[in-house]
């Protein structure tokens, strides 16, 4: 997994949309086990037992990475990313 850590959720948000225009498949990161449905049943009511993580599972996005991945395929993705960084 590679990953970057933005500002914000709405500028990971705006990030995520930026690079699929641009047909980058980044994707949100993952949900805090203890904000998933299952890990709910273990929490204290409404109250977030770990707002650190919640904030940081927030702001990550996923970048597209595999082990055949293509000179192009990582131009647009290096590209997408500063261009969108560029607009911070």
């Amino acid at each position: 997994i590679y990953y970057i850590l933005l500002p914000t959720e709405e500028k990971r948000d705006r990030c995520l949309a930026f690079l699929r225009e641009r047909g980058v498949g980044a994707a949100s990161h993952f949900e805090p086990l203890h904000a998933s449905p299952f890990g709910r049943q273990f929490t204290d009511g409404g109250r977030d037992p770990l707002p650190q993580t919640t904030n940081l599972a927030a702001r990550l996005l996923r970048l597209p990475l595999w082990p055949d991945m293509g000179e192009e395929d990582i131009r647009r993705v290096a590209e997408g990313v500063r261009d969108f960084a560029a607009r911070l």
